[in-house]
């Protein structure tokens, strides 16, 4: 059996399960709350993996330094 797993930095795992639809719904909810970047409280790292494998990730980019 496929298992997806979601996990959103600060908030641990967000999803468990066999769903590769949901899980990819809920990769893209949590990528688009991290690049509003309006409070400290958003993810800064959203990894989803598929059997222990990571299939897509996506970090913040750091500020640049001027």
């Amino acid at each position: 059996m496929i298992k997806y797993r979601l996990v959103v930095n600060g908030l641990g795992n967000v999803y468990d399960g066999a769903s590769e639809e949901e899980a990819k719904r809920k990769f893209q909810l949590f990528v688009k709350q991290s690049k509003k970047r309006r409070s400290k409280s958003v993810p800064r790292l959203v990894t989803l993996f598929k059997n222990y494998e990571i299939v897509r990730e996506y970090q913040v980019p750091e500020p640049e330094l001027s």
